[in-house]
């Protein structure tokens, strides 16, 4: 981490935040103050001595008129001064200038001089000021050395101050004969000079010149009508490309400054940079801790470097400045449709570079597009109108029964949590695929804000066969988990199966994390009272069911979705002080209820606030027309599909209370610290050619050689598939839903990605000669 660094375009700004920060109790009373330009540094040497109760003079240190000042002295007066009780501000000139001149031990005194006047610290209410004129590379070599400070930020931040105003200084062992600038003999006289404001050429005489290497940080600028001309002789084979309509006359003119001769311009920028040669992805990752004409810089480099290829490639050739160049990375989408590649591409970059505010007058534009599609490519899901716009084009999409292989790849750019929700993870050990079909339904169905009929179908189904009943209670699972010790339990209001594709992806952010799933039923009727767990509010998160009941579509689920990553995070951040965690859920939530009708009861019965539960008498009989749908529970009547009772006294747009899968079924997911050591030797897909049968169902057999992991999935764009492990090291997978032709995924493994694989489906009838 580097210093922090404070700019200052004038010197009546900086003087004015110097007053401010003299009135505030610090740790660390020094502050450096990197000054740009003769002309700045002449004003503030002229400001700061009135502003100061002592100058240290380092010139008065010197034991001779051609002597180093001596740095013990130097720092036996300031310690002596700092002693003092009453508050003292000491103004330190001109360091940079005994630093400037390397001369084998004085250049490293004085160094050192600086490193313990920045460690300083506790001194009481003082401040001690140290200018330091065109002395970046002394504050880099200083980071370097405080690091175990500034690591941490503890240290002020350099204050920075910009001006112009060139200076030529040479140094010679004799008076020259023919020179006309100001010449002044010895290193007193010189600091002396400085201290009093210095000059724009000056000649040093001095004893020590041989010695010396050279004068660091400082810059001959002649200040002429047209800086980029000068620019374009000074450095080295100058780009033609590099028009100086490409630049305003002050970028030229600083460019111009920070040059030097004989350099070419990709050293130069390279330099300015602080980079060592051009680095796409390095420069933009950086660029939102780049000073503007740095910025600018950045993006003539890339004007000059970057191939015409890939989405930076395009925006950077197409822009005219730095701020066009911002703009269309954003904007260039609306005129030509990016391809899936550099629809990431595009996101990457304004995730690095910092650019993540998205113009609402941008959304607005894209709201226009006609086709939903388009609109999709053109999203990144920073803010939740972006969003709400990325869903409403997946519901057109789903509308207009478009392939999901079209638009699947750019919704994992827009809106990764969507297409989690949409990838519907393996639910359950039991033998039931009608439940994975529901799910799969379900979460479409949320998105069009609009039952599919094969979900109302399937509901009744399910609740015929009585499926559910076929899973474990809740609170057995969690019984079972405390008696192994597991005691960690994070509720979530309204976190039903759903949920369970979002929970587990950004669960899996973390490499470190082994996750197991069981779907367990909750209590009947799924209300709050009936299936409470914890014994404080801080113990359950309430959000989901929250805005369930409260928020219309679309923004309901856009804002559960949010809310059940942050549940993810928050289980991740339990790991840091504890082995595992446990989460779940009190119940679900259905979107549907009153979808298949209503239904009025007679006689003394009273129905629960959201209509999908209802107290009865003793003795009440069931009519048979309702047997196929209702659960008679002791005296509590419960709907199993998507009705209501007439007479509740609530409204709610997702209501709880009966027993459909989305209501009654709720994850216990376990999630414990491992350490990762499952090593995969070798991946061999032993069918590449997976074999459908009329039932649409295919065998995908795959052996990993070294692998100890208790768990296998393979991820295909839109599909999750639970591996079921054989002896001799081989996972098999059972495929549903697959269209014909290639596909690539990849193994996720307990502890993340094992491997990248590729198989053909290949759809047709199967026959079987039954062993003739």
């Amino acid at each position: 981490m580097s210093l922090q660094l404070k700019s200052f375009c004038s010197t009546d700004s900086f003087i004015k935040e110097l007053r401010e920060d003299a009135k505030r109790a610090e740790r660390f009373p020094v502050r450096i103050i990197l000054v740009e330009g003769l002309g700045s540094w002449q004003k503030l040497v002229k400001r700061l001595q009135p502003e100061v109760d002592t100058v240290l003079r380092l010139s008065s240190f010197c034991g001779g008129e051609d002597t180093y000042p001596c740095g013990t002295s130097a720092r036996h007066w300031l310690t002596e001064r700092l002693r003092e009780h009453s508050p003292s501000t000491i103004l330190i000139l001109p360091l940079a200038e005994w630093l400037r001149l390397e001369a084998g031990h004085e250049e490293q005194e004085a160094f050192e001089l600086l490193v313990n006047l920045v460690q300083m610290e506790k001194v009481g209410d003082k401040r001690i000021y140290v200018p330091l004129l065109e002395a970046a590379e002394a504050v880099r070599r200083l980071e370097e050395r405080v690091v175990r400070y500034h690591a941490q930020g503890e240290l002020p931040p350099v204050w920075k101050i910009a001006g112009q105003g060139s200076v030529t200084v040479k140094v010679f062992p004799f008076v020259p004969k023919y020179d006309t600038s100001r010449v002044i003999q010895g290193i007193r006289a010189y600091l002396e000079c400085w201290e009093t404001g210095g000059a724009e050429q000056v000649v040093l005489v001095t004893k020590w010149a041989e010695w010396l290497k050279g004068c660091k940080a400082t810059f001959t600028l002649e200040v002429l009508k047209n800086a980029y001309e000068v620019l374009a002789k000074r450095v080295a084979s100058w780009p033609v490309d590099l028009r100086e309509e490409l630049g305003s006359k002050d970028d030229w003119f600083w460019l111009a400054q920070e040059s030097r001769k004989g350099e070419s311009f990709s050293h130069l920028a390279a330099r300015l940079l602080n980079m060592k040669e051009y680095d796409s992805l390095g420069l933009m990752e950086r660029w939102k801790g780049l000073e503007p004409r740095q910025r600018w810089l950045g993006w003539l480099w890339s004007k000059l470097e970057q191939a015409q290829t890939g989405y930076l490639g395009k925006v950077v050739t197409a822009s005219t400045g730095v701020n066009d160049f911002e703009r269309r990375l954003i904007w260039s989408v609306l005129e030509a449709w990016p391809t899936p590649k550099e629809a990431r591409e595009k996101k990457s970059l304004l995730v690095n570079m910092g650019l993540e505010e998205i113009p609402r007058a941008f959304l607005e534009k894209v709201r226009e597009l006609r086709d939903p599609l388009h609109r999709l490519a053109c999203l990144t899901g920073f803010s939740e109108d972006d969003k709400e716009l990325a869903l409403l084009a997946v519901k057109e999409l789903m509308e207009s029964d478009a392939s999901g292989d079209e638009w699947w790849e750019y919704l994992e750019v827009a809106y990764p949590e969507l297409l989690w929700y949409l990838r519907v993870p393996p639910v359950t050990e039991v033998p039931e695929a009608q439940l994975q079909e529901y799910f799969w339904l379900y979460t479409r169905s949320r998105v069009r804000d609009e039952p599919d009929a094969r979900l109302l179908e399937l509901a009744q189904q399910i609740a015929t066969d009585q499926i559910l009943w076929k899973c474990r209670t809740r609170d057995q699972v969690l019984e079972e988990l405390k008696c192994q010790g597991v005691m960690n339990i994070l509720w979530v209001d309204g976190l039903g199966m759903e949920w369970l594709g979002v929970l587990l992806e950004t669960l899996r952010t973390r490499e470190d994390v082994s996750v197991t799933i069981e779907v367990a039923r909750a209590n009947l009727p799924t209300t709050t009272e009936n299936n409470r767990g914890w014994d404080t509010e801080k113990a359950v998160v309430r959000t989901i069911d929250r805005d369930g009941h409260e928020v219309p579509y679309p923004w309901a689920l856009i804002k559960q979705l949010s809310t059940v990553r942050e549940v993810a995070n928050r289980a991740l951040s339990f790991l840091d002080t504890m082995e595992q965690v446990v989460i779940t859920a009190d119940h679900g939530l259905t979107r549907f209820a009153k979808t298949s009708g209503g239904i009025r009861l007679a006689g003394n019965v009273q129905v629960h606030k959201w209509g999908r539960c209802a107290t009865v008498p003793s003795g009440f009989s069931l009519k048979p027309e309702l047997q196929a749908d209702c659960l008679l529970q002791g005296c509590t009547l419960i709907l199993l599909t998507h009705e209501k009772f007439y007479g509740q006294s609530g409204t709610a747009y997702q209501v709880h209370g009966g027993a459909t899968p989305e209501e009654w079924l709720v994850p216990v997911v376990r999630v414990r610290r491992i350490d990762r050591g499952y090593g995969v030797q070798a991946v061999r897909v032993l069918t590449p050619q997976v074999l459908f049968n009329v039932r649409g169902e295919g065998e995908l057999r795959v052996e990993l050689v070294g692998y100890k992991g208790k768990a296998v999935e393979l991820r295909t764009s839109q599909y999750i598939f639970e591996g079921k492990q054989t002896p001799g090291g081989v996972w098999v997978f059972y495929l549903r839903g697959l269209k014909g032709g290639r596909y690539q995924g990849f193994l996720q493994g307990d502890a993340g990605e094992l491997a990248e694989i590729e198989f053909d489906a290949v759809r047709g009838l199967v026959e079987e000669d039954l062993g003739l």
